[in-house]
């Protein structure tokens, strides 16, 4: 199967059926600011391509005849395809109808058997050489919208190159979860600019990082694609784009393509729901005071997140030349003891701490309140004072000392040697 070799044009193409008497249905809003421009005299309309490559294109998508069929209840229009760059393309040359407006509206004669959203139709030429050379125009193609009379409609399409319009196509939408059920609602908008990944579907070490087949950013309406896959197992995923979002569904989907003999399948319902995180994620040296639980061995859940006002958050950790930011503070349960000739320590939660001579060692191991300072070692903390903590809810105040994004793509950072993993929080900001 030949790959897409040449062209997925970067400007969706939104033409409005203007013939039509009704104005209800507006052109989508996934326009990109390409260069596109339309010219639509009575009947017939033509749109001019440029993806602004030399090498492919411009091009020129006309409409003809346009009228309605009232024995099929269908928008009739002959579309064809003109090639005006300097550059000859490979055959076949399809056309993706990526969106259908008004909600309804179908394709009746898609040559992929899909009706809606992803319906495609093939261009023909006339001298049937295999390429598309300049100057050529395509045979007009007839196609058929259902739709009743009088409601105007509107499409984006894509115009695709060198690839069959029957390949493998993974596709979907990223959409703001609103209210956080998990569920695609109507009223819920996509998410534009989000990085999507396509990855091979194996079994390979965890330790092994992954590389991606693909990449693809997110249209203004959410919407995303791959396209001309041969068939195999894929995993498609937002991570680590998760980084400015709070996800509501898994951030991978696992999908396998099957080949029929004629044609590969296609999946397009790989939706992943998300809440926009407008709060970017804290820094190296950054000064936080988190409330949650502890989760051992070293992780802690929070549910509240603050950020003190602290004149310089740029100095790295652990160093605080301001008094009121200076050391760190830990009220949580004692997880562990140490005891030699040289040293008592403690730790608390995930973080060891040395106890000087002028302390004493505490008789219980239930939840403390201790007030560290940077020891000599790098993660060696020095207590200051030891309080008993008689509140259930864990608390860490300190400096970030590192910050790290996980393979689902939800990001952590480190306090006193301990993970901070954000639960459904709340983030305050000075």
């Amino acid at each position: 199967m030949r790959k897409l070799c040449s062209l997925v044009v970067p400007a969706f193409l939104a033409l409005a059926l203007a013939s039509c008497s009704d104005d209800t249905a507006k052109p989508p809003s996934t326009q990109n600011h390409a260069d596109i421009h339309g010219r639509i005299a009575g009947d017939d309309f033509e749109y001019d391509v440029d993806p602004g490559d030399p090498g492919s294109g411009p091009f020129v998508l006309r409409g003809r005849n346009l009228h309605y069929n009232d024995e099929d209840g269908a928008l009739v229009v002959d579309l064809s395809v003109l090639n005006r760059g300097d550059v000859a393309q490979t055959e076949p040359i399809g056309l993706t109808f990526i969106r259908l407006d008004p909600d309804g509206v179908t394709v009746l004669n898609p040559d992929n058997d899909v009706h809606d959203d992803g319906a495609a139709i093939l261009f023909h030429f006339a001298n049937d050489d295999g390429f598309w050379t300049p100057g050529e125009a395509s045979l007009p193609r007839t196609v058929e919208f259902g739709v009743d009379k009088g409601t105007a409609i509107a499409f984006v399409a894509r115009l695709d190159l060198g690839a069959p319009v029957e390949s493998g196509n993974i596709s979907g939408r990223v959409w703001n979860d609103a209210n956080k059920d998990g569920h695609m609602d109507d009223n819920e908008g996509g998410i534009p600019f989000v990085n999507v990944y396509l990855y091979p579907f194996s079994s390979t070490d965890d330790n092994t990082p992954r590389q991606p087949l693909w990449q693809v950013l997110t249209d203004h309406d959410g919407n995303y694609a791959f396209r001309s896959l041969n068939a195999g197992g894929y995993v498609v995923s937002i991570a680590p784009s998760t980084v400015r979002l709070f996800p509501t569904t898994p951030t991978e989907i696992h999908v396998l393509l099957i080949n029929d003999g004629a044609s590969v399948s296609s999946y397009k319902n790989a939706n992943f729901g998300a809440v926009p995180n407008d709060v970017p994620p804290p820094f190296v040296g950054q000064r936080v005071h988190v409330s949650g639980k502890f989760a051992p061995p070293e992780s802690f859940v929070a549910n509240e997140i603050v950020f003190p006002p602290c004149p310089d958050d740029s100095v790295p950790a652990p160093v605080d030349p301001n008094p009121e930011c200076t050391g760190a503070t830990l009220r949580g349960p004692v997880t562990e003891t140490a005891i030699s000739p040289d040293h008592v320590a403690i730790r608390v939660m995930a973080t060891w701490i040395l106890i000087p001579p002028n302390l004493p060692v505490p008789a219980v191991t239930g939840p403390l309140e201790v007030h560290v300072h940077a020891g000599p070692g790098p993660l060696t903390w020095v207590a200051d004072s030891i309080d008993y903590w008689p509140l259930e809810r864990n608390e860490l105040e300190g400096r970030i000392e590192a910050v790290e994004i996980l393979p689902d793509g939800h990001v952590r950072w480190r306090v006193l040697n301990t993970w901070i993993i954000p639960a459904d929080v709340t983030v305050s900001r000075p």
